[in-house]
């Protein structure tokens, strides 16, 4: 926003200067990034106006030139709007690279600070309301908008006269509607009609028909607001008179938070402290014999373990309630005002009450199980993700009012049940009932229906997101994306806290990333770090900013971006030791052993991944999920290491803890049995191999919740397996039901794709349909390239030696020597599947009719895997390996 000619304390110049050699300019008002308003007086006119120099964005000269072209006919348009309610323009020109602009110097008050020192009569707010209103509709009318409102570009003069300044002069045609105005606009009057605008601002209340006709210029949708800023003005000068006498005897009035019960007028005295700093002990001290007594009797079976992760967390939490209240009453604030330190006070008691009411409507929830049920692993989880304390105590951006007081018991209802669906929702394990699931979504979709209709926007952003969380779980991931970014936008919009604002911008990230849409989770994560500039000291926050860009570097294939970021945010984590931050450690260091497992560091991944687990594990147990990937990614480490003993084992042990854990079936399960099939895969042991991933397979059928990714994946398998049994035509049927799935998922992964369909060309060579075959290792290669894969990806190998062998098929050895070296070039690059090199190499050495030194060689690489393995298959490739070699290498 560029600044306003108003200036309540200068800063004087050691050195004047001229402005077109007419402006003598003494003092500054103030700074933008590329604007400057200075106080100066003209000579000729013997007069003081404000002149404001513009930049252009660039240093290059025709790209100035073209703005300054730009920016004069823009300036030239707004100087012939006339209107009491906006600044005059005496004179513009040239100056430099930029452009100057000289206009009124207006003595007047920012809306806020004239709303808290003078204490207007509603009516008279009202009457000063309609003065900017009209003039904000004359802009409009002449084609342009103000770009930038806020309250304080409303400058007071007396009560019923203001300039409206701070003006960002704008083409409607090149940029936004008119609609962005309303809605700041109506916002803004709402909260000086509230009395939000400041601490010191005399809280009101408003009739509904004049709420109602702001409100609906407040819709963040256009096609919600009024036709107009004139239409918006006629709907508010309806408004009876009677509704305006209504506020006036409102505004001596104090809302209060009766929203929850909690806080009185006498909130912020000692006695109520230490009475509000005691009710976490209290409240957790009610409920833990029950609970205690819940899981003595569950039929989890490892109950008694659960609680024992448990119990800890709930005393840790209780102890963070008791100092936060006792941290904001006691807190000395010397850089506040003695008259903000209650409003201050009042704000962050306010945020603690919802702590403490989100904590209690968790332990009642604890509580409520019947005792001969199946206590959910996700108990732990839910206490470690409650809502930080320490969010209380950053700073506001726009302080969070309570709702009007004709809304108070309304919104106090919704919000109960709202947290009783957030508890619900946070102790979700990984295999919730069918029936939890319609339940919760119908009592989400209840209340955001509820919330949105209320007005009440804080309330609704938290249902919103709870919704977007059961949605998570239902398998309805893109509706959730869709819940998780509107209430990202709704409280960005409503000026909420910047933190909660953050986080909700990192919560719609990660699962926009795990959808794998790359460019929409960057988009949030630059807002999100948009905010993350506005918050001091927000350290913890930082640190799982930069684990989420790592995330999102992961997902772009920038792996040694990746492994930085969260090493970065690691070290950030050290120096914070409550729960809520070994947790994020925790999960740093899983990402931080994907990327480096993906850059073939293996070691440091293993090293990686069992620290992650010992962090988890010790404070959330081993069936935690997070325990449960990271134990799962060790195997997969080993695996890929040649230990196949030892990933076997892991993977073994993995997928009888998350039985235990998640019930049979479930994700994590299926998820296990896939890596236990592949690991028996790469030990030539079939019959088993085979068996689990079917087992695999119809888990992923049977849970609702799993995706058609997943699904694809464990049909992938299955097949490869029937293929390599021998069951060619079974393999052929499970390879294109795969890729069915995989075309139907949403986002579409073409890799993905790009793998199955070249398991597909290879069945079908097997079938001697060679055609068929060649057009699915071309397609293969054409998802790679649609995906942006380097040519030199050793992706591109394995359909590239689908070639070779089709063409060897059809006797073509010329073709399929040419397409197996290209593939044995790319894959040198990679280290994964010596199994798939070996086999490669030898192909080579049938191929290859006239280089005997180079068919040795390549025989010898061969021979050299070949005779480490076990199997029968790699046994009698050695021994024919070796026959070769004797004849044809002496």
């Amino acid at each position: 926003m560029t600044p306003s000619p108003h200036a309540p304390s200068p800063i004087a110049l050691v050195d004047t200067f001229t402005i077109a050699d007419r402006y003598q300019v003494h003092s500054v008002l103030a700074r933008g990034r590329r604007s400057a308003l200075y106080r100066a007086r003209d000579p000729e006119l013997d007069r003081h106006v404000a002149v404001k120099l513009l930049t252009p964005p660039a240093d290059d000269g025709q790209l100035s030139d073209r703005w300054r072209e730009r920016a004069l006919h823009r300036v030239k348009r707004l100087a012939a709007v006339a209107d009491p309610g906006l600044s005059p323009i005496f004179d513009i020109g040239p100056h430099r690279d930029g452009i100057f602009v000289a206009m009124e110097l207006v003595q007047g008050a920012p809306l806020p600070e004239w709303t808290a020192t003078a204490r207007p009569s509603s009516a008279a707010l009202l009457r000063t309301l309609a003065h900017s209103g009209r003039a904000l509709a004359t802009l409009h009318t002449a084609g342009l908008r103000h770009g930038a409102l806020t309250a304080e570009d409303i400058l007071v003069l007396e009560p019923g006269v203001t300039r409206l300044v701070g003006i960002v002069v704008t083409d409607l045609a090149e940029s936004a509607t008119p609609g962005e105005d309303q809605r700041a606009y109506s916002t803004l009057a709402l909260d000086a009609l509230r009395g939000r605008l400041s601490a010191r601002s005399s809280r009101r209340r408003i009739p509904r028909r004049l709420a109602a006709a702001l409100a609906r210029g407040a819709s963040p949708e256009p096609a919600r607001q009024h036709a107009s800023m004139t239409a918006l003005l006629s709907a508010l000068e309806r408004v009876p008179r009677r509704g305006a006498t209504r506020v006036a005897v409102a505004a001596a009035a104090v809302t209060t938070l009766a929203a929850a019960g909690y806080l009185s007028s006498q909130s912020t005295s000692e006695r109520a402290c230490r009475a509000h700093a005691e009710r976490a002990d209290a409240t957790l001290a009610a409920a833990l014999p029950t609970i205690r007594a819940a899981f003595a009797t569950a039929t989890h079976p490892n109950s008694s373990e659960l609680m024992d992760n448990l119990e800890p967390l709930l005393t840790a939490h209780a102890a963070r309630l008791r100092a936060g209240v006792e941290r904001a009453c006691s807190e000395e604030r010397p850089d506040l005002e003695p008259e903000a330190a209650p409003a201050v006070l009042d704000q962050r008691m306010r945020c603690l009450e919802l702590r403490h009411r989100q904590w209690s409507a968790l332990l009642a929830r604890l509580s409520s199980f019947p005792r001969d049920a199946k206590i959910p692993a996700g108990a732990a989880r839910a206490v470690v993700g409650l809502p930080q304390i320490a969010t209380c105590f950053i700073e506001q951006v726009k302080p969070v009012a309570p709702p009007p007081l004709e809304l108070a018991d309304a919104v106090a209802e919704l919000e109960r049940a709202l947290d009783r669906l957030q508890a619900d929702t946070l102790m979700l394990g990984s295999k919730p009932g069918a029936e939890t699931l319609a339940g919760l979504q119908a009592r989400a979709d209840a209340i955001v229906t509820d919330a949105d209709a209320l007005g009440y926007h804080p309330t609704l952003a938290d249902a919103l997101l709870a919704r977007g969380y059961v949605r998570r779980y239902a398998g309805a991931r893109e509706l959730a994306v869709h819940d998780f970014e509107d209430a990202a936008n709704l409280a960005e919009q409503q000026g909420l806290d910047a933190l909660v604002v953050l986080a909700l911008h990192e919560a719609a990230a990660g699962y926009i990333l795990d959808l794998s849409d790359v460019e929409r989770a960057g988009r949030q994560l630059e807002r999100a770090g948009a905010k993350l500039e506005r918050i001091k000291g927000a350290g913890a926050a930082y640190g799982r900013h930069l684990d989420l860009r790592g995330h999102q570097a992961y997902a772009e294939r920038r792996f040694d971006d990746a492994a930085r970021l969260h090493r970065e945010a690691l070290t950030i984590y050290e120096g914070v030791i409550d729960a809520d931050t070994r947790l994020a450690q925790s999960r740093a260091l899983l990402n931080l052993g994907r990327a480096l497992s993906e850059l073939g560091r293996r070691g440091e991944a293993l090293r990686a991944y069992q620290r992650s687990v010992e962090r988890g594990a010790a404070l959330l147990g081993v069936g935690h999920p997070l325990v449960s990937h990271a134990r799962h990614n060790m195997a997969a480490v080993l695996l890929k290491r040649g230990e196949f003993e030892q990933a076997y084992e892991l993977a073994l042990e993995s997928r009888d803890l998350d039985a235990q854990t998640y019930g049979d079936p479930s994700r994590m399960v299926a998820r296990d049995e896939r890596l236990l099939a592949t690991t028996k895969y790469r030990q030539h042991d079939l019959e088993p191999a085979l068996e689990h991933a079917l087992r695999s397979a119809s888990i992923y059928a049977a849970t609702p919740n799993a995706s058609k990714r997943e699904r694809a994946r464990a049909l992938d398998l299955v097949a490869v397996l029937r293929e390599a049994r021998g069951d060619v035509e079974e393999a052929y049927e499970s390879y294109t039901e795969a890729l069915e799935l995989l075309r139907e998922s949403v986002p579409r992964s073409r890799l993905e794709e790009a793998r199955v369909e070249t398991h597909r060309g290879q069945a079908l060579t097997s079938l001697k349909r060679h055609e068929d075959a060649i057009s699915s290792f071309n397609l293969a290669i054409e998802l790679l390239v649609v995906d942006g894969l380097e040519p030199t990806h050793p992706r591109y190998a394995e359909p590239l030696s689908g070639l070779a062998d089709v063409y060897e098929a059809m006797n073509d050895r010329v073709r399929a020597r040419e397409y197996l070296e290209r593939a044995v070039v790319i894959k040198a690059k990679s280290d994964d599947n010596p199994n798939w090199r070996a086999g490669a190499h030898w192909q080579l050495v049938r191929l290859l009719d006239d280089d005997l030194p180079r068919r040795c060689e390549l025989a010898a690489s061969a021979l050299a895997y070949f005779s480490k393995q076990l199997s029968a298959e790699a046994q009698e490739l050695t021994d024919e390996i070796r026959d070769w070699r004797e004849r044809r290498c002496r």
